[in-house]
């Protein structure tokens, strides 16, 4: 017998490259992103795709503003 999986619970296939070690981590890729002015991670630009997990990796505290709606996306720190 197999268990049903809850497709709710995967993690959108569009944010691995966003690591998992972090709380913060844990809640960006909770996101729902497509219903954010940012939408789905898998169309971000290489420079955000890049900033974001740089950003989270940092030990001190660090505050990304993006886009002209200025989306914060910050780190544990």
């Amino acid at each position: 017998m197999h268990a049903k999986t809850d497709l709710r619970s995967l993690p959108d296939p569009g944010v691995d490259f966003i690591p998992l070690e972090t709380e913060a981590a844990r809640l960006i890729r909770a996101i729902d992103w497509a219903q954010t002015p940012l939408g789905a991670p898998h169309t971000w630009s290489p420079s955000l795709r890049m900033m974001v997990p740089f950003t989270l990796a940092n030990r001190f505290p660090q505050l990304l503003w993006w886009g002209p709606d200025y989306i914060c996306i910050y780190n544990d720190g």
